[in-house]
């Protein structure tokens, strides 16, 4: 597989590229296509971590600040590059991230920024987000400046979208709020969270458990603290 790297603008920092038609050269369920998904989901959340970037930029800055540069320009490139054939989707559906209909699978380092856009999607009640490739730095500025200066608690997602299409913003497509198919009663949507929690649990304990084991077999020394905390946490994960 050809690998490129955009080059850097205004200290942007490389962002990893698929090659143009590399999705019409591998087949699906091959391991090219796997290697293939893996990589969208990489540029995936990259896009995600800029849109965190970005918002979070805007409630300092306004829409015309330079300091904005950075996560727009990042933006555009990563849209550029996975809209080659279709647009891009971040769809959010019970609090799980999809890249179109694909699940993004993340980190627990990950999921820390993943919870920030989470939270901020779901305060204006949005489903998703679709960019075209099409999109203009100006279309992401827009969205931004309103995504912070509007008021969720008195004004709707379709206020939101009616002020996007009063600025001629195209590049930028709002859903609506989905669930999950499988979270067909509230029973099961508990029992998809807990499966959640119980990941990021074990998580965290294999974590722990690892640097003690670490840490005891180069000579180190144990932290009874850090014991006490990683068996509490098994304790925890059995209740």
């Amino acid at each position: 597989m050809n690998e490129s790297f955009s080059p850097p603008s205004s200290g942007t920092p490389p962002i990893l590229a698929h090659e143009q038609s590399l999705a019409k050269k591998v087949g699906q369920g091959s391991e090219a296509g796997d290697i293939y998904d893996q990589q969208m989901a990489m540029l995936g959340f990259q896009l995600l971590t800029q849109l965190n970037a970005l918002i979070k930029t805007s409630r300092i800055h306004g829409r015309n600040s330079a300091a904005l540069d950075k996560p727009v320009e990042s933006m555009l490139t990563l849209i550029h590059t996975m809209a080659r054939e279709h647009p891009v989707t971040l769809r959010l559906q019970n609090d799980f991230f999809f890249l179109g209909e694909d699940h993004l699978r993340v980190s627990q380092q990950q999921m820390l920024v993943l919870s920030n856009v989470i939270d901020a999607l779901n305060t204006w009640k949005m489903g998703g987000l679709t960019f075209s490739r099409s999109i203009s730095s100006d279309d992401l500025r827009q969205f931004a400046s309103l995504f912070v200066s509007l008021d969720p608690a008195t004004q709707s997602i379709d206020d939101f979208w009616r002020a996007l299409a009063a600025l001629n913003v195209t590049g930028i497509t709002i859903e609506n709020p989905r669930v999950l198919a499988a979270a067909s009663s509230d029973d099961d949507f508990q029992k998809l969270r807990r499966k959640a929690q119980m990941k990021t649990a074990y998580e965290k304990i294999s974590d722990a458990v690892g640097r003690l084991t670490q840490s005891a077999s180069e000579g180190g020394t144990l932290s009874f603290k850090q014991a006490k905390w990683a068996i509490q946490n098994i304790v925890d994960l059995m209740m």
